[in-house]
């Protein structure tokens, strides 16, 4: 937003500033925008800022990266090594086709009307709307009322998926999410540009809300915080809220929020289980992993214990 004000008001550099910042202290991967920015701001030529706005720029950097930069002197730089090694790799190959960072830029941009992703069909009708979207956005660059922010949303939305490519084997996927801002507001401008066909925007939107509806309805989330909460109920039911061990034995990444709940609701046992102990509570996430099986299952949580 900041960028396309700054080509009207001096407004703009001090919103960019300003989001730039925040940006940052979300995440430093906010940096790789700045090669969008920069791109659009050469070629659209804004406003010169005035010498009030540079001062209030510099000042907005200032006060917002002073923490940064003392936790860093402080903390062997910690922050400019990661910046860095966002662009050297962090030794894990992350290698991206082409044609998966299509497929994820498409969904997230088209599933808002087709959530759908089941079939061929399902693939040449979202890609042939992505395409329409993006055949749209470069059509505007021609329409004098939409042609700057059509180009801001086209750099900010390619450039990040180009610099992916070109860098997969040093990003995580992730940092493709960076474009999908961009690519919705520009399948909000493509909605905008056939907005004067009714009968089509109308079809567009009941099936939009028929698919979503079916989704939300039909979604399921195995291992979900009721399942980990009822879990968590059972032992207590079982065993009280001390004098034993809990054992967590699931797959990576699917072990988090266990010590949040136990804590909610007062339990003070050993987790992992200390040594000796013959009291114990085993979680299993998922239910059979690691050739394990619980003798309750609460959503795909699997809950074991011996000596209770």
């Amino acid at each position: 937003i900041g960028a396309y004000l700054s080509n009207k008001i001096q407004l703009g550099y001090i919103s960019m500033a300003l989001g730039l910042i925040a940006g940052f202290q979300s995440h430093f991967g906010i940096v790789l925008s700045l090669i969008s920015i920069l791109t659009y701001l050469i070629f659209i030529r804004p406003i010169k800022p005035s010498k009030k706005t540079l001062f209030t720029v510099l000042l907005i950097f200032t006060i917002g990266l002073l923490p940064n930069l003392v936790f860093d002197l402080t903390h062997d730089f910690i922050n400019i090594k990661r910046i860095v090694t966002a662009f050297k790799g962090d030794g894990v190959d992350y290698f991206v086709s082409l044609n998966k960072i299509i497929n994820v830029l498409n969904f997230h941009t088209t599933s808002l009307v087709y959530p759908r992703n089941n079939n061929i069909f399902d693939s040449i009708l979202t890609k042939g709307l992505f395409a329409l979207i993006l055949v749209n956005a470069i059509s505007l660059l021609r329409n004098k009322k939409f042609k700057d922010v059509s180009f801001l949303l086209l750099i900010t939305a390619i450039l990040p998926a180009v610099l992916f490519y070109i860098q997969q084997g040093k990003f995580s996927e992730y940092y493709l999410m960076m474009s999908v801002p961009s690519l919705v507001l520009l399948f909000a401008l493509f909605l905008k540009n056939i907005s004067n066909r009714k009968i089509l925007v109308t079809a567009v939107i009941l099936i939009s809300i028929w698919l979503n509806g079916k989704e939300f309805m039909n979604k399921y989330i195995p291992w979900n915080l009721k399942a980990k909460e009822e879990t968590v109920k059972a032992i207590v039911k079982k065993g009280g809220k001390d004098i034993y061990g809990i054992s967590l034995t699931t797959s990576l990444g699917n072990n988090f929020g266990f010590k949040y709940i136990l804590k909610y609701y007062g339990v003070t046992a050993d987790m992992p289980p200390k040594r000796g102990e013959t009291k114990i509570f085993s979680i299993i996430i998922p239910e059979g992993f690691d050739g394990m099986v619980g003798m309750e299952d609460r959503d795909g949580i699997g809950l074991r214990w011996s000596g209770i």
